[in-house]
C-alpha cells in the first residue's frame, strides 16, 4: 500500500479532530493500573516511532501501521455520537 504524506496529515488532522470533538476522553490504560506517572514516557516512545524523521530506520512503516490498525477497527455504536 502506498500512501503518500498529504494522505496521511490529512488521517492525523481527522484523528486530531475527532479527539477534539470528544466530551471526554478514555482513561489512559496506566491509570487504571495506578501508573499515571509513566504515560508521559510511553507517548514520547510512540510519538518518537510515528516521526518518520527520527533515526529509528522505519520511515513511514510505523505510522501506516498505526492508522491502519486505526482504520481496522470501527467506532463502536455507543460510541457513534462522541466520535462523530
Amino acid at each position: 500500500m502506498s500512501v503518500n504524506e498529504s494522505d496521511l496529515k490529512g488521517q492525523l488532522e481527522d484523528i486530531k479532530q475527532q479527539v477534539e470533538d470528544t466530551d471526554r476522553l478514555p482513561v489512559p490504560t496506566l491509570n487504571i493500573i495506578g501508573e499515571e506517572h509513566l504515560e508521559a514516557h510511553w507517548q514520547s516512545l510512540l510519538v518518537y516511532f510515528l516521526e518518520e524523521s527520527n533515526p529509528h530506520g522505519f520511515g513511514t512503516d510505523v505510522l501506516v501501521a498505526f492508522l491502519e490498525a486505526v482504520d481496522a477497527h470501527p467506532v463502536l455504536p455507543n460510541q457513534r455520537n462522541q466520535w462523530n
